[in-house]
């Protein structure tokens, strides 16, 4: 099931095996898309050299691991 999710500059979904970011107003050119395994670790991203900041801090904050990727 698809879970919308608004921060301050970025927006997009989570879903069972994928979490995909946009910025607000740079659309996919300012983007994430994260691969997560079966217990919501990222394993992999795709689409940007890093994870922006806000994104990372989300992630944590909800308790998603990110120890492979960042």
């Amino acid at each position: 099931m698809k879970k919308t999710i608004g921060l301050k500059n970025y927006t997009g979904f989570i879903d069972d095996k994928v979490v995909a970011f946009e910025h607000n107003l740079r659309g996919e050119d300012d983007g994430v898309v994260m691969h997560l395994d079966d217990n919501f670790n990222v394993t992999d991203y795709e689409g940007c050299y890093e994870i922006p900041a806000e994104v990372v801090a989300f992630m944590i904050k909800k308790g998603y691991g990110l120890r492979d990727v960042v």
